[in-house]
Order: structure tokens, then C-alpha cells, then sequence
């Protein structure tokens, strides 16, 4: 889905604090995704939690691959940075 062949990703992120995951909304055939909307989540986390881990998706009929991902320490950010 590079946009060579006018197949262009359907992308989507997910986000995973231990096991609570949550997802936005998919964005159809964009390179270049901005997600507007559906992007803010709320995760509660105890002492075992340390890290939050997002991956990009581009969505497909019947398996969907994997773009990208991060992982960032909780700690190390400050809670006005979360938002």
C-alpha cells in the first residue's frame, strides 16, 4: 500500500497499557493520516503498568499489517504531556 499502484494505506493506531488496548477510527486511503477525532483515550494504571505501546495498522479484508511502533515509558512523561 504504497500509493505506486494507487493502492494507498487504511490506516489505524492501537494503544495498549498492559492488557487494556483501545484503537482509532480507521482512515481510508491516506498516507498521511490525521486523526481529528477518536484519539484520546483513558487508561487507569496501577504500579505494574510502565509503558504505553502504539502501533500503526493498515487495515485489509482479511489481515490486517502492521506499519509501525513505539513504545514510550510512563515515567518519563509528565501528565500535561499525555494529553
Amino acid at each position: 500500500d504504497s500509493g505506486l499502484f494507487g493502492d494507498v494505506s487504511d490506516p489505524f493506531v492501537k494503544v495498549k497499557v498492559g492488557q487494556a488496548e483501545k484503537r482509532t477510527p480507521t482512515i481510508d486511503n491516506d498516507l498521511n493520516p490525521k486523526w481529528e477525532e477518536g484519539n484520546q483515550f483513558t487508561f487507569v494504571l496501577d504500579d505494574s503498568e510502565t509503558a504505553i505501546h502504539v502501533e500503526v495498522w493498515n487495515s485489509n479484508n482479511f489481515k490486517d499489517d502492521s506499519l509501525g511502533h513505539a513504545s514510550v515509558d510512563i515515567h518519563d512523561l509528565e501528565p500535561e504531556e499525555w494529553c
